[in-house]
């Protein structure tokens, strides 16, 4: 499955772009691990300690497209329990709470044992408007 928007943006861009309603970007980003598929209304975020999102820098988008991470982006090795298996991933307006902005299934699932470490490779996370 190709990435998607969340019903936030959705909403918040819908409203900038015809309604001229504010809207103030994050001044960062982060990633998150989703256990269940992610959809547009709930990340299904890992909740298992030591787990926290990871910041990440995307490029500058160009052909409707844009590539994330412009450097490897690793998360905490997985101590004293497994996380489960990871399906998607999801873009945050926080490092934690905050708003879902975009999310995504990944090409294949993977399986997170304690002692792993999952990790994006630079400009493995690209978002693109159809």
């Amino acid at each position: 499955m190709a990435g998607a928007f969340s019903d936030y943006l959705e909403t918040k861009l819908l409203d900038y772009t015809l309604r001229a309603t504010g809207y103030t970007c994050p001044a960062t980003v982060w990633v998150g691990l989703c256990t269940a598929d992610p959809t547009d209304a709930a990340s299904n975020e890992c909740t298992v300690a030591p787990y926290v999102r990871k910041q990440v820098v995307f490029t500058a988008a160009a052909n409707c497209s844009i590539a994330g991470a412009t450097t490897t982006t690793a998360f905490a090795q997985a101590t004293g329990a497994t996380w489960g298996t990871i399906h998607g991933y999801a873009i945050f307006d926080s490092s934690s709470a905050g708003n879902m902005m975009y999310y995504a299934n990944l090409a294949a699932d993977v399986t997170v044992n304690t002692n792993d470490t999952v990790e994006f490779a630079t400009g493995a996370i690209v978002i693109t408007l159809d």
